[in-house]
């Protein structure tokens, strides 16, 4: 346990704090040092009222404590309406989302995750060697975004020609789920998720009709059981398909950009990891520590006190993961990035019975990503023309990322 966080209060900075402000969308870290400071649990009467959550101990207490902290509401400020049913296995807590999580993690196992990284590596050298081809470019749109689509394709067993619809897809559905905006939000939940959902169904028929390979998670999410408990039904499948490809697609993107701008800009951080690349593992895991990614909220299902504050039954928490990984009573020099640093207890895939089930497959995507980048284009840099484009909010990204290679 840490010691008990006697900084003085800071009203107004609690009161006004919103994951989506423009203030915050390309720099939150300072913002999020003053909240452990001064308020590290913290209420906004933003988006109707919500807590804040920003140190270490008090977003990993949440995350385990699933009794008092529920899943069932949705992750996120943005309520998200699903008539199909709540987002599987994320919105269900234990025992049902036991349930689920038995008959799934063997599907990414870390020897079932090792089994795709030859084929990952030879996607990751044609985006690579594209890019690096003619000199550079935008990160993002030529690598990032389309390298873990192809990547989620190859998993599931379905076309990889389909990679350019699924990301118009998963695009027009998650960004405008999250942005806020009424009219995007009306739009996703109208449209695009409707056409997601379509599309995980009409891979599911093509399957079952033997038109797509049998080689893929799609395929074991068919047959999947355990003595105890019933095959998965389609309806439970394609919802499934659904969470994996969002939770997939935009976290990757998002970790590669974040990455490779901070790599861009340091170039000595460069040169270790091209000089010594046995440094890669442990320094995937700083990276992660370093630019967590997903926010990641609950709602109590009681009245308690906590950190020093009484929650409501019904309040929704906000643990910012991103301020966890930057709390300096966990990690010295936190703002700091420390290619070898060990151990490294970051929230970068949560914590408790909700913590990530790709974790393994997004650090392999990761690590062979980024061991492709510097062998193919070991120098290369922010194109200083143009701005990089980044957000904050529910998943961090960067969205526009221009590099020049030297």
């Amino acid at each position: 346990m840490t010691e008990p966080l006697t900084s003085p209060f800071s009203p107004e900075l609690a009161r006004t704090f919103d994951p989506d402000a423009a203030a915050i969308q390309d720099d939150p870290y300072p913002t999020l040092a003053a909240l452990r400071a001064s308020c590290p649990v913290a209420r906004s009467d933003e988006r109707g009222g919500f807590w804040v959550l920003s140190t270490h101990e008090h977003v990993r207490s949440m995350l385990t404590d699933y009794e008092s902290f529920s899943n069932r509401q949705g992750v996120t400020l943005q309520k998200i309406h699903d008539n199909a049913g709540p987002q599987l296995p994320n919105h269900v807590d234990p025992p049902e989302h036991t349930r689920y999580r038995r008959l799934l993690d063997p599907l990414f196992s870390p020897a079932r995750v090792a089994s795709y990284e030859e084929r990952t590596r030879e996607a990751a050298q044609q985006f690579v060697s594209a890019f690096a081809a003619k000199g550079g470019g935008e990160f993002v749109s030529e690598v990032s975004s389309p390298l873990p689509a192809k990547i989620y394709l190859l998993v599931m067993g379905m076309p990889l020609s389909d990679a350019d619809q699924l990301l118009e897809l998963k695009d027009a559905a998650v960004r405008n789920l999250l942005s806020g905006d009424p009219e995007k939000v009306e739009y996703a939940e109208r449209v695009a998720r409707p056409a997601l959902a379509k599309y995980a169904a009409d891979a599911l028929a093509k399957r079952r009709s033997g038109e797509l390979s049998s080689d893929g998670v799609l395929d074991s999410m068919l047959t999947v059981s355990t003595a105890d408990e019933p095959p998965l039904s389609d309806n439970e499948i394609i919802r499934l398909s659904l969470v994996l490809l969002i939770a997939g697609l935009d976290t990757v993107t998002g970790m590669l950009g974040a990455t490779i701008h901070f790599l861009a800009t340091h170039p000595e951080h460069r040169r270790a990891l091209v000089e010594r690349p046995e440094l890669y593992p442990t320094a995937v895991e700083e990276f992660l520590r370093f630019n967590s990614l997903v926010n990641l909220g609950r709602t109590c299902t009681r009245a308690m006190s906590f950190g020093g504050e009484e929650f409501a039954a019904g309040d929704f928490v906000l643990g910012l993961t991103t301020s966890a990984g930057r709390d300096e009573r966990v990690f010295t020099d936190a703002d700091a990035v420390q290619l070898d640093r060990s151990p490294n207890r970051h929230l970068a895939f949560g914590a408790g019975p909700h913590r990530c089930l790709g974790s393994h497959l997004a650090r392999m995507q990761v690590r062979v990503a980024l061991e492709e980048i510097h062998r193919i284009m070991p120098n290369y840099r922010l194109d200083e023309e143009k701005p990089v484009v980044r957000s904050f909010g529910a998943i961090m990204g960067t969205h526009e990322l221009y590099l020049r290679l030297d």
